[in-house]
């Protein structure tokens, strides 16, 4: 199969991942999705939220306030309003701040993680993420996992060595959001759905 699907229904595997972030996401942070596609099929979602059993970060038993939790929160504030809203922000964590402290999976990590549970192979397959760039360690995991690209919704990079990552390993990434954009030099420039597709070409010859 060639790869011209990756960018004609792009659009259409975008929607869904956004459909995924705006019902499935158990995040009070950001609503994210993801699509992971193989030869135009969809073999996985994912969405931000804690894993399988473990309750939304504002539903631990005590509401953050007499609950077992770091003693380091308990000293910035006391008894925060957190119902209904992320804890880190609350607690006045500046955006990717107190990580250490949010029980939630990327959405991005979400996908792969389905496969590796219903032992689905991700080699070969195509990323649709409703955000930006995705974060170096999501990064990581997905060029590990094999996956040949990635198309993302927005232009905004959270984190400057995700470029660099997918640029080492020659994974191509490319930005649709009523205009294509390509992932050059650490930044998204503006270009066209034909170019956009010899990116996949392209990587497809060099990793072959």
């Amino acid at each position: 199969m060639n790869n011209s699907w990756i960018t004609k229904h792009a659009k259409y595997y975008l929607d869904i991942a956004k459909l995924v972030g705006n019902t499935r996401v158990r995040c009070h942070s950001r609503h994210i999705g993801s699509v992971l596609v193989k030869d135009d099929n969809i073999i996985a979602t994912g969405f931000n939220g804690p894993p399988r059993g473990i309750p939304m970060c504002d539903e631990w038993e005590g509401n953050w306030t007499n609950s077992k939790i770091p003693l380091k929160i308990l000293q910035t504030t006391e008894h925060p309003p957190v119902k209904g809203k992320c804890p880190r922000k609350v607690l006045g964590y500046p955006s990717g701040g107190g990580l250490e402290y949010c029980p939630a999976v990327h959405s991005e990590r979400n996908t792969l993680l389905m496969c590796a549970k219903n032992g689905v192979s991700t080699k070969g397959s195509i990323l649709y993420c409703w955000c930006g760039l995705p974060c170096k360690d999501c990064t990581i995991e997905l060029i590990q996992a094999g996956i040949k690209g990635v198309v993302c919704a927005t232009t905004e990079i959270y984190d400057t060595f995700s470029p660099i990552l997918f640029a080492k390993s020659k994974t191509p990434v490319v930005a649709y959001s009523d205009k294509w954009y390509i992932l050059r030099d650490g930044i998204f420039v503006p270009s066209n759905q034909e170019q956009a597709s010899f990116e996949f070409d392209r990587c497809k010859l060099i990793n072959k």
